[in-house]
C-alpha cells in the first residue's frame, strides 16, 4: 500500500516491479470467524500486505479436494506465505498463525 504517490516517473516503475516481485501472504478464511479476524487484525497492525481469500465454511469450501490439498485439515484461518527463499509456508490454526507472524 502506497500511501505518499511518487515523485517521478521512474519511482513509479521501481514501486511498480517492487509490488509484482514480492509475493505476498495469503489469508484465507471467512470474515464470521473471530480467529479469521484476529489474524487480519494482526496483519494489519504490522503492517503487512495481505490478499485475502474467502472461504465459506458454511458453504463446505473449506472441505474441497483443493483446498484440503493445500491445508489437510481444512481449518480456518489458514495463511500461505513465500518468505523468499522458494518454499512455501502454508499454516492453519490462527495461534499457530500468529506465532508464526510475530
Amino acid at each position: 500500500i502506497i500511501h505518499n504517490p511518487p515523485a517521478s516517473p521512474q519511482q513509479r516503475n521501481i514501486i511498480l516491479i517492487l509490488i509484482t516481485t514480492y509475493a505476498m501472504l495469503k489469508l484465507y478464511g471467512h470474515y464470521g470467524s473471530q480467529p479469521f479476524r484476529s489474524v487480519a487484525w494482526l496483519l494489519k497492525m504490522k503492517k503487512e500486505p495481505f490478499e485475502c481469500i474467502s472461504i465459506n465454511p458454511m458453504k463446505g469450501e473449506n472441505r474441497t479436494a483443493e483446498y484440503r490439498a493445500q491445508f489437510p485439515l481444512g481449518l480456518i484461518p489458514a495463511i500461505e506465505d513465500d518468505p523468499g527463499d522458494g518454499k512455501t509456508i502454508a499454516l492453519s490454526e490462527a495461534s499457530a498463525i500468529m506465532i508464526y507472524l510475530c
